[in-house]
């Protein structure tokens, strides 16, 4: 079992050295557990004011919601790791994506960030 922890805090170092390049990308601890989560965010191309926004997780916790802040004073909320939002505007936005996790009467919520540019 310690083998085990060990090899997966060591593969979670790993994977955050990876993912150094991309500022929406941070290992969290949570419940006394680290785990990688990022938010993802991509521009529609038939209609470059739609954006499909994404949350990826590597961890053991279940997600419980997603509040989704889409940084033009809109916001979604979600129990999947996906949400849907179309600007009125150009502009440049942070999307902030509050992760909520609940773990029995315990909960955590971290809020990773991305920026887009809408044309």
């Amino acid at each position: 079992m310690k083998i085990e922890k060990l090899i997966g805090c060591l593969l979670i170092v790993a994977m955050s050295f990876v993912a150094c390049k991309k500022t929406s990308e941070r290992v969290i601890d949570c419940f006394g557990e680290s785990f990688l989560l990022s938010v993802h965010v991509k521009v529609n191309e038939a209609n470059g004011k739609q954006v499909a926004t994404e949350v990826k997780y590597l961890g053991s916790k279940t997600i419980s919601g997603i509040k989704w802040e889409y940084g033009d004073g809109s916001t979604e909320s979600t129990t999947g790791l996906v949400g849907n939002h179309t600007y009125a505007s150009a502009g440049t936005y942070t999307v902030k994506a509050r992760v909520s996790f609940r773990d029995g009467k315990s909960s955590c919520e971290v809020d990773p960030t991305k920026n887009v540019s809408i044309q």
